[in-house]
């Protein structure tokens, strides 16, 4: 699995490959981008073997990427990224961490953020956690809505730890 820049200029009918994200063969997938500007795109992708996230920006509007430093820690089997732009300018990069010894709040959501379009983040803080049962948890997507306030959706797994569910 690698991961693609790929572009339609009609409607999603046909599409034109016009590069590879990050290094071939290294299995990675699940991306999260936002045009920063004009020519500027910022992707950030997961791999799992290694698990981490990676950060990578383009400059000529996904002809060719330059890899950033990994915006934040991940663990087991990495997880996907989800990236939007508040409405104060700044980056909302949200994820899951899998193994409780990672982070000092243990499993769950995270969010950091970005004041420099991605290239450096702020220190993870906990969305939900700390009642996780098992590393099965992730896949965020968020939304901004108009009034400012970010919408967080997230698979959680709390089956094992006396709640039968997951959510």
């Amino acid at each position: 699995r690698e991961v693609a820049c790929m572009r339609t200029i009609d409607g999603g009918k046909t599409w034109n490959h016009l590069s590879w994200i990050g290094e071939e063969q290294v299995n990675s997938g699940n991306p999260a981008s936002i045009r920063l500007g004009p020519s500027r795109i910022l992707a950030i992708t997961r791999t799992t073997n290694p698990p981490r996230m990676l950060s990578f920006l383009s400059e000529d509007d996904g002809y060719s990427w330059n890899q950033l430093a990994d915006p934040v820690k991940v663990d087991f089997n990495g997880n996907p990224p989800a990236l939007l732009r508040l409405k104060d300018g700044k980056l909302c990069l949200a994820y899951g961490i899998r193994k409780s010894e990672t982070m000092p709040n243990g499993i769950g959501i995270y969010i950091s953020y970005s004041s420099d379009e991605g290239k450096t983040w702020s220190v993870p803080e906990l969305l939900r956690g700390e009642d996780g049962a098992i590393w099965d948890i992730g896949y965020p997507r968020t939304v901004l809505l108009p009034d400012g306030e970010v919408v967080a959706m997230y698979y959680y797994n709390n089956a094992g730890n006396g709640d039968k569910y997951r959510y």
